[in-house]
């Protein structure tokens, strides 16, 4: 213990320098893991119980299962997007390093304490006060690392991420949707092909028995041909639509997508346009920098509102606007169900009819045709719904 005063406090005048420059060394970068609330904890985080920008909780063995469900979007974009991934591994880079300094710290305060010990024991009450401030300048140090970490869990840390990640939700859910639109259309050209394979298989057998000519014949031939030319391009279609899903999800081939449910109509009554503008422009990009701008002067201050009520004004019509057009694709929608029913019906009676031999196989597919065109409009429906409360809620959202 018998250590020079000078150089005990030289130390200490060295160890405060240090500490300043680690303190103000790190910036935190954007895109943490869960825990948006600035309240989380940072150690032992639950990754398995992260709330995506889209509302939904979807533990890790559900993503990957190989299946990619509409609902696990949001978080298939926040785990598997490479932008996103960047973002969110320069976070944690910035974490480790924050935690290995507060650990170092930690064990530094440790040591101070149990020298501050030794030194009450032996009644050295200078090195006692000497050890006792390095202790306080640890712990503080300490304390201001973990509250560095607790804030690479908050919004302020995370805005830009999460902005992203909802814009990328988005475009990934019309991806989704697209991809089953084409999905539809495949099936219902598929049928159609095969209605015309078998009208020119009858209108050979009709040839045959001289009520068709080979003009007839070769027209009927080139019907099912340019069906079948139909179905390879949208089955291109489609697989380049999935290709880009894929993409922007970060994943690859050996993954499938399944069908997109039904439309929760529920999610109609929870509009309230009034409400749902306040919240948009509570959210809008656009106004949050505006209103963040600094204005010095009457004339700075007077364009700074003009450009906040003009922004407002775009933010009223563009929520107005999509508001209409939900409540159009919902009048598209129940004139759709109306029509599939009555079909449903129909479809009923030709099925017992083809059993009852009553109906010829051509015109079986040619009844079965119209009733999956009646399902296809009605299913069309249902998807533009969907997007139309998509592009509504992402709004709101300020995406």
């Amino acid at each position: 213990m018998g250590k020079n005063k000078k150089t005990r406090w030289k130390t200490i005048g060295v160890l405060w320098a240090g500490l300043a420059v680690l303190l103000v060394m790190s910036v935190p970068a954007f895109g943490a893991s869960p825990g948006m609330s600035g309240e989380a904890e940072t150690e032992g985080t639950d990754e398995s119980t992260y709330t995506a920008v889209d509302g939904n909780r979807i533990s890790k063995e559900g993503l990957e299962d190989g299946i990619v469900e509409y609902e696990e979007l949001g978080s298939l974009i926040h785990y598997g997007n490479l932008s996103i991934q960047e973002m969110t591994d320069s976070t944690e880079r910035t974490r480790q390093e924050y935690q290995e300094i507060r650990d170092y710290l930690r064990t530094k305060r440790a040591s101070a304490s149990a020298e501050k010990k030794e030194a009450k024991e032996e009644n050295d009450m200078e090195s006692y006060g000497e050890y006792a401030s390095l202790e306080a300048v640890y712990s503080s140090a300490a304390k201001s690392y973990n509250e560095r970490i607790k804030k690479l869990d908050r919004y302020a840390a995370n805005k830009n991420r999460l902005s992203m990640e909802k814009q990328l939700t988005s475009a990934a859910q019309s991806l989704m949707i697209s991809w089953q639109s084409m999905k539809l259309q495949r099936e219902y050209t598929e049928k159609t092909a095969e209605w015309y394979q078998a009208v020119y298989e009858n209108t050979r057998t009709r040839q045959s028995a001289g009520l068709a000519t080979e003009r007839d014949v070769w027209a009927a031939y080139q019907d099912w041909k340019d069906m079948e030319l139909s179905l390879s391009e949208i089955e291109a279609s489609g697989d380049s639509i999935r290709q880009s899903l894929y993409l922007l999800l970060g994943a690859d081939d050996t993954v499938s997508l399944a069908d997109i449910p039904p439309v929760d109509t529920k999610r109609l009554s929870e509009m309230d346009l009034e409400a749902d503008m306040q919240k948009a422009m509570g959210n809008n990009g656009d106004l949050i920098a505006e209103r963040d701008t600094k204005s010095a002067g009457t004339s700075s201050v007077n364009k700074k509102l003009r450009t906040l009520d003009e922004l407002e004004e775009q933010v009223r019509m563009k929520m107005e606007q999509l508001y209409e057009e939900v409540n159009q694709k919902k009048q598209a929608y129940d004139a759709a169900k109306t029509g599939l029913d009555g079909a449903e019906l129909q479809w009923t009676n030709t099925q017992n009819q083809y059993r009852m031999g009553m109906l010829s196989n051509t015109e079986y597919l040619e009844k079965q045709l119209q009733y999956m065109q009646k399902k296809m409009t009605f299913d069309s429906a249902d998807l533009a719904l969907l997007q139309a409360l998509e592009n509504y809620h992402w709004a709101v959202e300020g995406a």
